[in-house]
């Protein structure tokens, strides 16, 4: 959706810039062919003694201020249009990056040459038990906390994705040997925190598949659920 809107605001820019050339084009020919300047002018001294010739100024100092607030507005726009489309990547349910923001990372890997990534699968045993004892609210709760205490531990280089509500991918750029030890380490020791404040007991599994190349995200989904399972 947002790509087909791109596409649209790139054809509406190439139709406005063809009719503003065209009309500032007829503008030009008309004005020669009918001597339009001197025309003014000539009407300018006629009436000079209500500064009518002074319009011609007011209207050139009015055009550039009309250009300073249309390019002021276009800077709002663009703050907008950033934010929205941040909004965009980040899932409705928590506070984290969604499956949109996932595919944002893929894209952006497929730009860059010789550089490792780590992508970890976090997946998380007993959510359903609690869900069918304690209800939906509970669960949610639980999550929040936990998430809420699980970023606390990321780096600002990477980056967790709500894959499902019980599984969760971790993205760290140009990965430490011992990155996925570290992050299965850090959900363990909350999962423990948790278990003491919420009085709930839950098992985590954690995978890590690393990339080089170019990867598309079925392909990846695909690799850390089959390296998941062999686990």
């Amino acid at each position: 959706m947002l790509k087909t809107l791109r596409d649209k605001v790139k054809k509406r820019t190439r139709h406005d810039i063809y009719v503003i050339s065209f009309v500032s084009f007829c503008t030009f020919m008309l004005s020669a062919y009918y001597d339009l300047f001197e025309q003014f002018s000539e009407l300018s001294r006629r009436y000079e003694h209500i500064e009518l010739d002074e319009l011609f100024t007011a209207i050139f100092i009015s055009a550039i201020s009309l250009s300073y607030f249309c390019y002021r507005r276009w800077q709002d726009v663009n703050v907008l249009s950033t934010y929205l489309e941040e909004l965009t990547l980040i899932s409705a349910s928590t506070p984290l990056a969604n499956r949109r923001a996932l595919r944002s990372t893929l894209e952006q890997i497929d730009h860059q040459n010789n550089e490792i990534h780590s992508f970890t699968l976090i997946s998380i045993n007993g959510l359903n038990t609690i869900r069918n004892i304690l209800g939906l609210v509970v669960v949610e709760h639980i999550l929040a906390k936990l998430l809420t205490l699980f970023c606390e531990t990321l780096t600002s280089k990477q980056l967790i994705v709500a894959w499902h509500s019980d599984q969760y991918i971790v993205h760290t750029p140009n990965p430490q040997q011992n990155d996925s030890e570290v992050i299965e380490a850090n959900f363990i020791q909350v999962l423990k925190h948790l278990e003491q404040t919420c009085l709930v007991q839950l098992n985590v599994t954690v995978t890590q598949v690393k990339v080089d190349k170019p990867i598309s995200e079925q392909q990846l989904i695909e690799k850390l659920e089959r390296s998941l399972f062999n686990d």
